[in-house]
């Protein structure tokens, strides 16, 4: 199994002390499925050698997209064309399908006011199967163990779309004022990141627009409707989506082709 079984999720204060604990390991046993904490590149690998080499191209941003009665052809920066019946724009919030097909304007996420810095990194700890938050003031701080003795962690703050800082080195500095009374491991952890260690990503989100589809294309996840990423909220939502595409799609009589009359009920 790829990834990191999760056994339970424990939420702290800022002192480290207890509010809730979620047993994850009782969720497995109710839904039969495992919670587990896994790196988008080791799934995306994991993913890709299931299928044909042929099935996927890496790398390769959208520019235009045209179709007609027979299909969809998708344009790309480095001079491809693709041809299918069918596209579905999962690229996210700043989706280069949603545009192609709907224009410039069309949903554009407005910023929420909070930001999360987060990476991968080795702690000198151990998490063992239990992901830990800590909740305060200043903000949220998430450890979540990802296997092979790397943690995945967040810091969701408030974000001042003008003012706030996005080079690494100066916020990782603000960080560690900001939490450093905070319980352990918070402090292990600011103190073992570097610069190279993180990464901004300012929360959007927009209301879910009337029409997620045209023609042959749809927009599935955040590209549909854009929302914060708590909780694996957007992942979540976008699973949601897919389930119901695939429903429509399921429920087209063989043959009949009607691909845009599927899009349209889903």
């Amino acid at each position: 199994m790829v990834g990191h079984r999760l056994s339970a999720l424990d939420a702290h204060d800022a002192r480290g002390r207890a509010l809730v604990e979620v047993d994850t390991a009782r969720l497995e046993r109710r839904l039969g499925g495992p919670t587990v904490c896994v790196r988008r590149s080791e799934l995306i690998a994991h993913l890709a050698g299931g299928l044909p080499q042929e099935a996927f191209v890496f790398g390769a941003r959208v520019s235009g997209i045209e179709q007609d009665a027979g299909g969809v052809r998708v344009h790309t920066e480095n001079g491809q064309s693709l041809t299918a019946d069918l596209v579905v724009g999962a690229d996210g919030v700043n989706s280069r399908v949603r545009t192609a097909v709907f224009g410039e304007g069309a949903a554009q996420a407005a910023p929420t006011g909070v930001a999360t810095w987060q990476g991968l990194v080795h702690l000198p700890l151990e998490l063992g199967s239990r992901s830990r938050m800590f909740m305060g003031r200043e903000g949220m701080v998430g450890l979540h163990p990802a296997g092979d003795g790397i943690v995945q962690w967040l810091i969701d703050l408030p974000w001042e779309r003008e003012r706030s800082e996005r080079d690494p080195a100066p916020a990782l500095a603000g960080l560690r004022e900001r939490y450093s009374g905070w319980a352990e491991p918070v402090r292990t952890l600011l103190s073992t990141l570097g610069p190279e260690d993180v990464e901004v990503f300012p929360h959007r989100r927009h209301p879910a627009p009337l029409c997620w589809s045209r023609g042959r294309v749809a927009l599935v996840g955040d590209a549909a409707h854009a929302m914060s990423p708590v909780m694996a909220l957007g992942a979540g939502q976008a699973l949601e989506d897919v389930g119901a595409l695939a429903d429509v799609l399921a429920a087209e009589p063989e043959g009949d082709g009607d691909v845009g009359g599927a899009l349209e009920r889903y």
